[in-house]
């Protein structure tokens, strides 16, 4: 029962100590430019003590730059005193107690002062809302540097007396600020530059190492795209050979298929004059056979010359088949040796294709403008006599009977109107001629030739004109021309 009682007693006591503690405690919340931290003070606890928890929360080690800033209960901004206690300021009552973790003083010089990157990060997130809250406007590479200065040089009227001890606090901080930049780094702020000078020389290896990197693997992607691209290029002219390869070997196996069928062509006409060569010696011999037996039998001889007559002329027959066949012959091998010919071309040429590297672009056969000989003929002006003239009046009235006149030269066909192309020839080389020829050097002849080609007319024409109707109109006609 004592027991029991000495243990009530003893929750009861701890229980109203607990309570007394919590009524003690104080919650505070610390805003950062980046965070927002929270933290459980006593009522006893200083604002020294404050603001060392949240730079040792923050991991800053410049901690003379920056104070702690609250809205008092009258509203202004004001910064908490670190050497009060917070719960003795007029720190605005709400729960938990609101706190600003900013920076109170400015460097003079922000390249060489800051050492920390914390530290830059911090005032440069604060420059940065001021800007953009336009409680400071100026360009941007002079932000932090006229930032300084609208704090540290200012004209103000102040409505209340503590006003002006919080700008003398401001003031002497910043003098004392002013005084130890004039004096040497201490031990702690060597070492926090020198680290900071490492920390900044490794970043810059690893930038240098990264740009270096950066610029290997941009060569590395341009080579490979070059490589890529030549790899297509070589493609297409891989492409480009294979098909040239193809044709060839198209072009090739029809020229063997043409030389196969020539050579059978060659050889039915080989075997066709054999028969043909064995027909006539077969036919000499019959020959011989029958003269040898019309010496023998005279009493038959008149059926044997018919058969000698007959005999003779199937020999002459054969030998005229057989002189045909052996033209055809030799005309056919000599075919056969043209197809040869291009063959064996065709064969060095697809060698020629398949040894070189690169398959260049096959040259155009140079055209070369066909010459031929035009033959002009002009006809023949016939010389008559002034017999002949006085004559041809009673001549005009005379029938020729009896006469047979075929006039074959009316019907001539000449050679290049046979060959069509000696025409085309002829044509293109005329064609050169007219676009060499000088207009203004054109003799009468010139003019008259062009009049009779335009009009159709050569001496073939002119002969069977002139020998149309009777001789009196035949002889007009020609002197009409």
């Amino acid at each position: 029962m004592l027991y029991f009682c000495t243990n009530t007693i003893l929750d009861s006591v701890t229980l109203k100590t607990l309570t007394y503690v919590r009524s003690l405690q104080i919650n505070v919340r610390v805003t950062t430019m980046d965070a927002e931290l929270e933290f459980a003070i006593q009522s006893v606890t200083t604002g020294k003590q404050l603001f060392e928890q949240v730079v040792k929360t923050v991991g800053l080690r410049e901690i003379w730059y920056f104070g702690l800033q609250y809205t008092d209960t009258k509203g202004f901004l004001t910064w908490l005193k670190l050497d009060k206690k917070v719960s003795s300021q007029e720190v605005k009552q709400e729960n938990p107690l609101q706190f600003k973790f900013r920076a109170k003083y400015y460097p003079e010089d922000v390249s060489e002062e800051l050492i920390q990157d914390i530290t830059k990060k911090l005032f440069f997130l604060q420059v940065k809302e001021g800007i953009l809250s336009d409680e400071i406007y100026c360009p941007p590479e002079t932000a932090v540097l006229l930032a300084s200065y609208s704090v540290q040089d200012f004209v103000f009227y102040a409505s209340r007396l503590r006003i002006n001890k919080r700008i003398l606090q401001l003031c002497m901080g910043n003098h004392e600020l002013y005084m130890q930049r004039r004096k040497p780094d201490t031990i702690e702020v060597q070492q926090m530059k020198a680290q900071a000078r490492e920390e900044k020389h490794q970043r810059q290896m690893e930038r240098a190492q990264l740009e270096n990197e950066k610029k290997k693997r941009e060569t590395t992607e341009r080579e490979k795209e070059r490589v890529e691209r030549e790899k297509q290029e070589m493609m297409m002219k891989l492409l480009q050979f294979e098909e040239q390869t193809k044709k060839v070997e198209r072009d090739l196996k029809e020229q063997f298929e043409r030389a196969r069928i020539l050579e059978e062509e060659r050889r039915r006409v080989e075997e066709e004059a054999a028969r043909l060569e064995a027909e006539r010696q077969a036919a000499l011999m019959a020959k011989e056979e029958l003269a040898r037996q019309a010496e023998d039998q005279m009493k038959t001889q008149e059926q044997l010359a018919a058969d000698l007559a007959e005999y003779t002329a199937k020999i002459t027959l054969l030998e005229e088949a057989r002189r045909i066949k052996e033209e055809e012959a030799n005309e056919w091998q000599n075919r056969a040796k043209e197809v040869q010919d291009d063959l064996e071309k065709t064969r060095e040429e697809l060698q020629h294709v398949m040894s070189s590297p690169v398959v260049a672009a096959p040259m155009a056969a140079p055209m070369a403008a066909p010459m031929a000989r035009a033959m002009m003929e002009e006809p023949l002006e016939n010389d008559h006599d002034d017999h002949e003239e006085n004559n041809s009046t009673y001549s005009a009235e005379l029938q020729v009977e009896g006469i047979e006149d075929h006039r074959n030269e009316e019907e001539r066909i000449t050679e290049a109107e046979k060959n069509e192309r000696v025409q085309k020839q002829l044509m293109a080389l005329s064609s050169e001629l007219a676009e060499a020829r000088d207009d203004s050097k054109k003799t009468k002849n010139d003019i008259l030739h062009n009049e009779n080609v335009q009009a159709g007319r050569d001496k073939y024409k002119t002969l069977r004109q002139i020998r149309m109707g009777n001789t009196k109109q035949r002889i007009d006609e020609f002197e009409a021309l």
